[in-house]
């Protein structure tokens, strides 16, 4: 190309007109251009017969895609007209720009089209000589005022195409509010429904797209970012085939192309290389020109309807003073001429705002009336003035008053002729309540910062989120106070323009629901909801400010802990109340024992006297057989029965609850269960190492009784019964159906996968006499009732896990204990109970008891004497020796 540019300047500066001068230049620009390809053909002997090219889909005039979806546009014609003049098969692909990014990146297309030089993508690209120039500008809603380049966009969202060179521009300018979309259309379109209100599209597309949709009055643009060039691209690696796309672009004439460009623009827009650059500059120059004069007539014109009629006024001041007298009195802002530094002529309203004298406005010069820290702005801007220089016509400044008031004045300034001589003609006007105003607004907005920067409840502005249908389905961060960064430690320049699912990915969609009712609807609410994200429950007050669905805030109230300790509260309360429970119902089933007792006492000692005189073979003795069994299940109802009072553990050695279970498997009643339950498999799972515990091995066999007998007749059909013995130390107490304190545990487990226990019966399950069973069928229902008094005599705690459909678990904590377990005492034989003429003293108040306690004991051979009360005992014993005392524990005081 050097060679070209040297051949053709040459050729200009000496300007040869004759044949054999135009000849040369035309062999020279012959050979110069067929060598390359002279040489490829003799270098590639395999000509290249097809390439791919990728590129943007959405780029209207150069590449879009008609109601059919066919690629169509000026890139699409000159790309079919390079597949005629090279032979080489064309594959175009149209698509979203990153995707083109990536095929072009990943080897798997050999040309990009419609792309931008970058530093970044010249380290994995070779670059075209550059084909067409195109703007590059923010649009912005008319509603926004301030956006005039990159340094003023801090604080907004833009949109912006992904893989778009200017994502790169902005980064390198700390632009990151950015909000990345697949195509400009579709950025277009969001600006249509006014999802987004900034954004950076390339002209030529944005122009297209906006008339398209209508909404081009809606939009304005600034002046360009910058000026991005149109390439074609490929791998670095493929210098040849660049060569060859360069190559085949040559042999299009410029004819061709603008007949291209014609049909797609409606205008010749083409021109040869040394023509455009003149039409560009006299372009510019004519824009320029045009911009000046459009520039200056709206500086003059907010002041030329006052000036017209005061200029020609002041014209003729001298032949008619009084005519205009009262147009300058009657105004409502001070009018002044100024010259030489001094106030020549004014109306009355510069004496009121002033309030200084006519003599005294004369005397003084007009630097001694602004404030002494703004005399710089206002004479700087009055100097620059005279030079010529372009300054605003309008400010404002301090004025100091005759009372030294200082009052806020906003001028605007006209340099007129005064007797022939430069002056400035000035409005000025008292803003002084304007900006007191702006002043106590700014304020007010500091305020309100400070307080939502030292509220100690989070405080959250979101910007709802819809989809095309108007359906709130999301939420954007606007700004977060301090209290917010705090309780979830996410920043405000971290979140700032992310939706919270980019911020919390697992949001749930009870928070999109109660947020979105307030949004569309406008009425407050509050509510307590648990996050997950970060694991807190939140007391929620939502509201709109204003009329707009876009915007709403939040104030959350971190209540987790507060929640926590309430619900502790509540299940000591409950624990406590069932314990009462517990021992009120204890208390009276004691007392029903003891009575119930007193009375089966009686049966089965005169039952026991009867079959002592009856003999063996007796019809009689049946019947007495009969009501002493009885009388014997009433015994064992009444010892379910101290269980529940707490009376019922006498026995507290050492034993291995391994044991009991073995020994409980061996029952006829286990062998009973499983008969009743034949579609019920029972698993056995006992630690071998198991720790020993303290207690009575009766009770505890009866509590895994009733436990494997409820866990069975929960299933309905096939199931399974689970008992199991574990160690199990707690480090840290734990809290369920019972509070579990820390320290090492041997733990009685039983599971079935039956029914399930429903929740409203769960609290009620180890109440006395509390069944879902049939009475006098299934039980008396103090079966759960024993368990509860078993566990709470060994001093264990007891936990439920239920779930209706899935099964209970029942889990009974043992303390453990490091003792060697106790020898088995050895049965005692009768003979070892009989006496040998030893005194007995019996002391009950019930006589029947008395007198059978007595019968009794003077079978074995004992003397028997028997009282009615321990005041009686105690009379007696004063007489009276004697070895044995046998008396109720419980008796009614005289």
């Amino acid at each position: 190309m050097l060679t070209v540019r040297t051949v053709i300047a040459s050729y200009k500066s000496k300007k040869q007109n004759t044949k054999v001068a135009t000849y040369l230049f035309i062999f020279i620009l012959s050979f110069i251009f067929c060598f390359p390809t002279i040489i490829g053909i003799a270098a590639n002997p395999d000509p290249l017969k097809e390439i791919t090219v990728v590129s943007d889909d959405n780029y209207p005039p150069f590449i879009f895609r008609d109601a059919k979806g066919h690629l169509q546009g000026i890139l699409v014609d000159e790309w079919r007209l390079w597949e005629e003049k090279t032979g080489i098969k064309v594959d175009l692909q149209g698509m979203d720009w990153d995707k083109a990014l990536k095929t072009i990146a990943e080897g798997r297309a050999d040309v990009i089209d419609t792309i931008f030089f970058t530093e970044e993508r010249a380290k994995t690209l070779a670059f075209s000589e550059p084909y067409a120039s195109i703007d590059v500008p923010i649009f912005f809603h008319n509603s926004i005022s301030g956006i005039k380049g990159v340094e003023s966009l801090q604080g907004f969202t833009i949109g912006v195409k992904s893989g778009d060179a200017c994502i790169d521009y902005f980064k390198k300018h700390g632009i990151k509010t950015l909000r990345e979309y697949p195509s400009y259309e579709s950025i277009v379109r969001d600006a249509f429904k006014q999802k987004v209100k900034v954004f950076c599209i390339d002209a030529p597309p944005g122009y297209y797209y906006l008339y398209k949709m209508n909404i081009q009055d809606q939009y304005q643009q600034t002046a360009p970012l910058y000026t991005g060039q149109f390439h074609r691209a490929v791998r670095k690696e493929r210098m040849d085939l660049l060569k060859i796309v360069e190559d085949g672009f040559a042999k299009i004439s410029s004819q061709e192309h603008e007949e291209i460009e014609k049909e797609w623009r409606g205008s010749r827009i083409l021109l040869r290389p040394y023509l455009t650059h003149i039409l560009y500059l006299f372009g510019g120059l004519v824009i320029l020109g045009a911009m000046l004069l459009l520039w200056n007539y709206i500086l003059r014109r907010k002041v030329s309807e006052k000036t017209v009629q005061l200029q020609e006024a002041i014209d003729s001041l001298e032949k008619s003073e009084d005519k205009y007298r009262k147009l300058f009195e009657n105004a409502n802002e001070a009018i002044f001429v100024i010259q030489d530094g001094k106030l020549i002529f004014f109306n009355p309203m510069t004496r009121m705002i002033s309030g200084y004298s006519t003599e005294e406005l004369k005397a003084k010069p007009f630097v001694e009336f602004i404030h002494p820290d703004d005399r710089d702005i206002v004479f700087g801007n009055y100097l620059r003035r005279i030079k010529g220089e372009d300054i605003p016509d309008s400010y404002s400044f301090r004025m100091i008053t005759k009372d030294s008031n200082i009052r806020w004045v906003e001028v605007n300034i006209v340099i007129i002729s005064w007797t022939g001589n430069p002056a400035s003609l000035i409005f000025m006007t008292d803003v002084t309540d304007r900006k007191q105003s702006e002043e106590a607004l700014r304020e007010s907005e500091r305020e309100v910062k400070a307080l939502f920067k030292s509220m100690i409840n989070a405080f959250v502005l979101f910007e709802s989120v819809f989809d095309d249908d108007g359906n709130f389905v999301s939420y954007r961060f606007v700004y977060i106070n301090d209290a917010y960064e705090r309780i979830t430690g996410v920043l405000n320049d971290e979140v700032r323009g992310k939706t919270v699912h980019e911020v919390w990915p697992d949001t749930e969609a009870s928070w999109i629901k109660a947020y979105g009712d307030v949004a569309m609807t406008g009425v407050p609410n509050n509510f307590d909801m648990y996050h997950g994200p970060t694991g807190k429950l939140y007391h929620c007050n939502v509201y709109r400010p204003g009329n707009t669905k876009d915007r709403f805030c939040v104030v959350f109230e971190d209540i987790t802990e507060r929640k926590q300790a309430e619900e502790e509260k509540r299940g000591l309360e409950e624990r406590l109340r069932r314990a009462e429970k517990m021992e009120a119902l204890g208390q009276l089933a004691g007392g029903v024992a003891h009575d119930l007792n007193n009375v089966l006492g009686v049966l089965t000692g005169y039952s026991e006297l009867l079959l002592a005189e009856i003999p063996e073979g007796h019809r009689s003795r049946g019947y007495v057989e009969k009501i002493l069994k009885s009388t014997e299940k009433g015994a064992a109802i009444v010892q379910d029965l101290l269980t529940l009072a707490r009376r019922g553990v006498t026995a507290s050695e050492v034993i291995d609850l391994n044991d009991v279970v073995s020994g409980f498997v061996k029952t006829p009643v286990f062998e009973n269960i499983k008969d009743y339950h034949p579609r019920v498999t029972f698993r056995i799972e006992c630690d071998n190492n198991l720790l020993n515990i303290k207690g009575s091995p009766v009770h505890l066999e009866k509590a895994l009784m009733n436990l494997v007998s409820n866990a069975a007749e929960s299933i309905d059909g096939r199931g399974e019964v689970a008992i199991r013995t574990e160690n199990r130390y707690l480090d840290t107490a734990i809290r369920g159906y019972d509070e579990i304190k820390e320290g090492d545990y041997v733990v009685l487990t039983v599971s079935d996968t039956g029914m399930g226990i429903p929740a409203e019966s769960k609290e009620k399950i180890f109440e006395p006499f509390y069944t879902k069973k049939t009475m006098g069928r299934s039980g008396t229902g103090l079966g759960l009732s024993i368990v509860w008094g078993t566990v709470k005599d060994h001093n264990g705690h007891i936990d439920v896990h239920t779930e209706v459909g899935e099964g209970t678990t029942f889990t009974l904590y043992f303390p453990a204990t490091r003792e060697e377990l106790t020898t088995p005492q050895q049965k005692v034989p009768i003979e070892r109970y009989m006496g040998k003429g030893e005194s007995v003293l019996v002391v009950d108040d019930i006589t029947e008891q008395r007198e059978v306690a007595s019968a009794l004991l003077k079978k074995l051979g004992y003397k028997v004497h028997a009282v009615s009360s321990g005041e009686e005992a105690v009379e007696y014993l004063k007489e009276n020796k004697v070895d044995i005392l046998l008396l109720d524990m419980i008796m009614t005081p005289l």
